[in-house]
């Protein structure tokens, strides 16, 4: 099912995304306005997608659950408005990073995540510093596609 979502998620980085997201528990950090949410909602065998909401250009929690309603996932999606770094440790297999780019908040996130894989978007592109804050973490990466990089925690 196509996703009319603004999204900044290629579509080769969506199956990425779904194929190791298929029957597992997910927890998502940064959703905006749910474009992954939802691609991962259709996948899934549990998500929480933790994420302010007002972070951006204005508040997106209104329309991001509009959306869930929309593509039929909000039952599916257990929704947490607050500080990705307050809930890094909210239980999941698989965890999708899509924040800010910023290096501290990624680093101090995979420092604590309470899961073994994670996914990590806008790494390689321009002004974020994902990948340094990855290695810096402890955190090995094992394929990349797009700007998503798929890594294993290393220690």
């Amino acid at each position: 099912m196509s996703i009319d979502i603004p999204t900044a998620i290629s579509p080769r980085e969506l199956r990425l995304l779904q194929h190791f997201a298929r029957d597992r528990a997910v927890v998502e950090f940064g959703a905006l306005l749910g474009f992954s949410t939802v691609g991962l909602a259709q996948v899934t065998g549990r998500l929480s997608s933790i994420d302010r909401h007002d972070f951006y250009s204005g508040p997106t929690a209104r329309q991001f659950r509009s959306n869930l309603e929309r593509y039929g996932v909000s039952e599916k999606v257990k929704v947490i408005e607050g500080d990705a770094l307050l809930h890094g440790q909210t239980a999941g297999d698989v965890a999708f990073i899509d924040l800010t780019g910023n290096y501290q908040i990624t680093k101090d996130l995979l420092g604590i995540l309470g899961c073994r894989l994670a996914l990590v978007h806008d790494f390689d592109r321009p002004n974020c510093d994902v990948g340094r804050a990855i290695v810096d973490a402890g955190w090995r990466p094992i394929d990349q596609v797009d700007t998503l990089l798929l890594c294993e925690r290393s220690h």
